[in-house]
């Protein structure tokens, strides 16, 4: 959790684990990816019990594929030769989103209403492209 309070480890504040929370710790929605109640505000001045690390964001899934077809034109030469290829980036589409909102106090010891939520995605959508080459 970056908090940011200055003179604090370099601007970094780790908050306490809330000991009366019995709830799910990963919701994992967009709106809600980790629940902030999970947490408790740290004494000022001291870093809290929360581990560095602790939470994980959503992962990045993403599959790449190309094909590639030669064709020899001996019309052209012994080196003729037409390459087709075709590219595809992120075939499947899927949406990758980036890290949530790791704020989880600002002053106050009650959680922000933005902690834990995903507001963008990672990366791009689907890209294709295809070329043709010919060679002789």
């Amino acid at each position: 959790m970056n908090g940011g309070a200055a003179g604090n480890s370099g601007g970094i504040d780790r908050p306490n684990w809330n000991p009366s929370f019995t709830g799910n710790l990963y919701p994992r929605t967009v709106a809600q990816w980790f629940n902030p109640n999970a947490f408790a505000l740290e004494t000022a001045g001291y870093l809290g019990n929360a581990g560095r690390n602790s939470l994980f964001g959503p992962g990045l899934s993403e599959l790449d594929f190309a094909l590639r077809k030669n064709t020899a034109i001996r019309s052209l030469g012994e080196a003729g030769n037409l390459e087709f290829r075709a590219e595809a980036f992120d075939l499947f589409n899927h949406p990758n989103f980036s890290v949530p909102n790791n704020i989880v106090f600002s002053s106050s010891a009650t959680p922000l209403a933005t902690a834990g939520q995903i507001t963008s995605t990672a990366g791009s959508s689907r890209q294709l492209q295809f070329s043709l080459r010919l060679e002789f």
